[in-house]
């Protein structure tokens, strides 16, 4: 989708600061399943970016989620927008559509990657966790953090441990 094209709705939410999560409370409309296939697709960026693919080995390397850059007809997509943002936005999961919008001017590649981790984070069904509770690539306008051994129980919680699914599958 052109920048031209994206609905109001979409860049107003991009003014707003720190991870589009407003209110987490609310259930998140479109979560995807960390165990089953899921294919992110980074748009408009710079093909030499590594942040999505540096987010993706986060993940998979710790909860042994199935994240991939890969084509696969049979899993479905989250589409990785990277558009101009504030200083203090760095990324929103729109649950609703179940797309990522990541601040392009992060020029850092790991907190790039790790806010990248943080979104994906939302469309697995997670929340924020407080700074004070734990620390947790989910802790909001997080980006030093990587997933870890909290956030893999999180997950685990919700759906079970990937791990175990990768068992099962064998």
């Amino acid at each position: 989708m052109k920048r031209a094209a994206r609905p109001l709705l979409v860049l107003a939410l991009l003014a707003l600061a720190g991870c589009g999560q407003i209110d987490d409370a609310e259930p998140i409309d479109t979560v995807f399943d960390p165990c089953a296939p899921l294919v992110l697709e980074p748009q408009d960026r710079r093909e030499d970016d590594g942040s999505v693919a540096s987010a993706i080995a986060m993940w998979n390397s710790i909860a042994h989620t199935a994240l991939t850059l890969d084509e696969r007809v049979d899993a479905p997509r989250v589409p990785i927008h990277f558009d101009p943002a504030g200083s203090s936005f760095h990324g929103l999961y729109d649950d609703e559509r179940g797309e990522v919008f990541i601040n392009e001017d992060l020029s850092d590649d790991r907190a790039r990657a790790i806010t990248v981790a943080h979104e994906v984070g939302h469309a697995f069904g997670l929340h924020h966790v407080p700074n004070d509770e734990r620390r947790s690539v989910m802790n909001p306008a997080n980006l030093v953090i990587t997933p870890n051994g909290g956030d893999v129980e999180a997950l685990a919680s919700l759906w079970g441990s990937c791990g175990d699914h990768e068992a099962a599958a064998r």
